[in-house]
């Protein structure tokens, strides 16, 4: 019978430094931890290793071993061909089946292409730059990802792989070196042979659909989307990298009936799709539950989240689902028609290629397909701007990875009945309207009335400059509440009437970032709660408490569809009369109804 490994005993054979002690870690968790015993785990009655303290000190102790530190991202260590060949008597699996079989004590995994090996640090095994498909360079640009190929030698894996290709003056983080030779994953597991599987969660990064990767970091070096912690509440987590920009969503009627593909565009969503494929045929070997994976992912992530939700692809993929900061009710393109006021997606490929020189080509596909990474996204640049203007690169209806809207999925029942977690941060809209903090009253209602030309008037009404404490602070109510609050409370609402468990949050904690830089509870500072990964924005006392609490929630979720089932906090199944979320703060936690609800009320007859 398999044991259950010990996360209380972290070994110092790998190293793995480096966020810790590059970012203070130390100092800012080692009065809460310090000074208290392990609390019991509240799904396995386990002790649950939290004592970042002694992480740190661990750490410090192995700092010589740094010089190879796990956490790096050297692009050298991702793709295939730096598998190293085994030594001899190295055991690189027979293909039986039985879990002992596949794993060893020094963790070596027996994937579907071949044994991967893993480090450990602070009890938790990770495995790094994974493919999970095969690169998408050449001929094979634009088109939906194959399954990885096998492997003759055991893969390395120690650091992240490649981020995908990405104009690098956008991203308000490092997201690493990049390369079309991109569509890797990453896993953290606390137990690789556990008594009975441990439940999945599967990360998709947000970035506005032309930014991010698994291995972006924020300052300091500090790893947003490190599963270290995360993996010690008994879960297994998962990691990806997926295309971006006008590589992941761009549509040519060139690319439509290729290979028997019947569409063009979305292709990275087909990537997530490969992912959480590889995911379901490997993850019992790294102890996960194939039959108990929860995709959780934040801004476009959680856009990626609901459009996997609608795709009619995912069926029966995962039985979970949290969306931090998305919106299920995005205006959507169709493939080749006029959607409303969108335009066909393909007009978009058609700019890119009359800008790449290809418009006029013989074969169109072929000269594009030409060009370098860098040539199509300096011929095309991508925007996450949310105020209309620049180059969108985002889900289309394609008939094949989705046949409706993702709202209209989610609205009329046809979208997974899978539990459901959405929510929101107080300030959603400041880190989009920051750069206008200069801007006069007159620019505002200019601004307002050229965004929304019928109906400027009444959004003044609703937002007027002189309620607020600068006119950019204005603008940001309208963007949070138009792109993120509104849409989440009404996909809540119809995602609960049809009869499927619903929960909200509303995050208000302000950190100490948000106060310096007058942002509040800005678009993406929940994740270092999500994640514990806080780097020099703080962490102690009260907030490492929150982040705690929080990460219970989200796994206990995972393990049974209800945050706070274990009774640790009072987070009620959304109800649509009372408009039902939770809070999250430090100083305020607990129910509260009506979020920014006149608001929406506003906005729900025209969303």
């Amino acid at each position: 019978m398999a044991t259950t490994a010990s996360r209380s005993s972290p070994t110092t054979s790998s190293p793995g430094c480096g966020p810790y002690l590059q970012c203070g870690w130390c100092g800012g968790f080692g009065a809460e931890f310090g000074l208290i015993s392990p609390r019991l785990h509240p799904k396995t009655g386990r002790p649950m290793n939290r004592n970042t303290l002694a992480i740190c000190l661990l750490a410090a102790s192995t700092l010589a071993a740094c010089g190879d530190d796990t956490n790096s991202n050297p692009a050298a260590d991702t793709g295939a061909d730096t598998a190293l060949e085994p030594d001899a008597g190295d055991d690189v699996g027979d293909g039986v089946e039985d879990a002992d079989s596949r794993q060893t004590p020094e963790g070596r995994v027996d994937t579907t292409e071949g044994p991967v090996q893993g480090t450990e640090f602070a009890g938790v095994w990770a495995f790094k730059g994974i493919p999970y498909a095969q690169p998408p360079v050449g001929e094979h640009r634009w088109k939906p990802p194959r399954a990885p190929a096998v492997r003759d030698g055991i893969f390395e894996a120690k650091s992240y792989g490649y981020a995908c290709p990405q104009d690098a003056s956008n991203t308000l983080t490092q997201s690493g070196p990049t390369d079309e030779d991109c569509l890797t994953l990453n896993i953290w597991t606390s137990q690789l042979e556990p008594e009975e599987p441990l439940p999945v969660m599967f990360w998709i990064h947000g970035g506005g659909f032309i930014q991010g990767s698994t291995g972006q970091t924020i300052a300091g070096g500090t790893e947003v989307y490190d599963g270290v912690d995360l993996a010690l509440e008994d879960v297994v987590v998962v990691t990806i990298n997926y295309r971006l920009g006008a590589l992941g969503f761009l549509a040519h009627e060139a690319f439509v009936g290729e290979d028997g593909h019947p569409a063009a565009g979305n292709y990275g969503l087909l990537d997530q799709i490969q992912a959480l494929s590889w995911v379901r045929d490997n993850i019992d070997r790294f102890g996960g539950d194939a039959d108990k994976i929860t995709i959780f992912g934040e801004s476009a992530g959680g856009v990626s989240v609901c459009a996997l939700m609608a795709s009619p692809l995912t069926e029966g993929m995962f039985t979970g689902a949290i969306m931090e900061s998305g919106n299920c009710l995005a205006q959507m393109r169709k493939l080749d028609v006029q959607n409303g006021q969108q335009e066909p997606a393909t007009a978009q490929g058609e700019r890119l290629a009359e800008a790449a020189g290809c418009a006029d080509a013989g074969d169109v596909a072929a000269c594009m397909r030409g060009k370098s990474s860098d040539e199509i996204l300096e011929a095309l640049p991508g925007s996450i701007s949310l105020l209309g203007d620049g180059e969108a690169f985002e889900p289309i209806i394609d008939g094949h990875v989705l046949d409706k809207s993702m709202a209209r999925a989610i609205e009329d029942g046809s979208a997974h009945e899978v539990p459901f977690v959405i929510g929101v941060n107080a300030d959603e809209g400041t880190l989009f309207t920051s750069s206008q903090q200069n801007m006069t009253e007159t620019q505002y209602e200019d601004l307002v009335n050229a965004t929304f030309p019928t109906i400027g008037a009444q959004v003044l009404e609703e937002y007027p400059a002189a309620e607020y404490d600068a006119p950019w602070k204005a603008l940001a109510a309208i963007v949070g509440d138009v792109a993120f609050v509104c849409p989440s409370r009404k996909a809540a609402r119809a995602h609960s009437t049809n009869a499927n468990a619903t929960f909200t949050y509303f995050f208000t904690h302000v950190t100490s970032a948000g106060r310096q830089t007058g942002l509040g509870a800005f678009h993406a500072s929940e994740l270092a709660f999500v994640f514990g990964n806080f780097g020099s924005f703080g962490g102690g006392g009260a907030e490492g408490e929150l982040s705690g609490s929080m990460q219970t929630w989200w796994t206990q979720f995972a393990y049974d569809g209800a945050p706070g089932s274990d009774g640790t906090v009072d987070w009620p199944a959304y109800d649509a009369g009372a408009d039902t979320w939770l809070q999250l703060d430090t100083d305020e936690l607990g129910p509260t109804t009506g979020v920014r609800g006149d608001y929406c009320d506003f906005w729900d007859a025209y969303l």
